[in-house]
Order: C-alpha cells, then structure tokens, then sequence
C-alpha cells in the first residue's frame, strides 16, 4: 500500500472527530489536530511496548490513553472525550478496512 493512502483513515477519523467536537463544545481546529497527532504517537507507543500482552489489553489502554488526551486537548468532559475517542477508533477502522478491501 502506498504511504501517502495509509495516512486517509487517519484524516478521515480526524474530521469526523472535529466535526464532533465543534458540535459538542466549538473547538478549534488546531486544538483537534494536536489531539490527533498525539493519539496517533500514542497509539504507536502502546502498540511497540505492549505488543506481547495481546490486541485486547492494548486496545484498552490506547482507549484511556486517547480519552485522557482528548480530555486535556480539547478540554471536553471524561463522557464527551470517551464518546469522541469510540467514534473516532470506530471510523478509523472501518476507513482501513474499506481501503484495504
């Protein structure tokens, strides 16, 4: 797969997330890219360091992770932040698996 189509599912589960985020609370769109870019690096960190342990106790940690991240970035509620992180990770992968298939 070319580089440039892997970053899509990203951009799209970014704008999703923005869209979302201005309807909840009007949050600027430098706020959500930040967001992004750090649930991103993170995402990567938990999957390099708790590879070993399992997909399911990964994905649970990147989910508090993400929240705590769009709760401090985007100064949202735990409930709006957990809500916005769940949309996201769902978008995300439906995007890869469309563009995959």
């Amino acid at each position: 797969m070319p580089p440039l189509i892997a970053h899509v599912p990203i951009l799209v589960a970014g704008t999703v997330l923005w869209l979302l985020a201005r309807w909840m609370a009007s949050v600027p769109l430098s706020r959500v890219v930040v967001a992004v870019l750090l649930i991103g690096v993170s995402n990567v960190v938990i999957k390099l360091l708790l590879a070993p342990k399992g997909d399911a106790f990964s994905l649970s940690i990147f989910a508090c992770v993400a929240t705590l991240i769009t709760m401090l970035v985007l100064r949202l509620s735990f409930w709006r932040s957990a809500l916005l992180v769940i949309i996201y990770t769902f978008v995300w992968i439906i995007t890869w698996q469309v563009i995959v298939l």
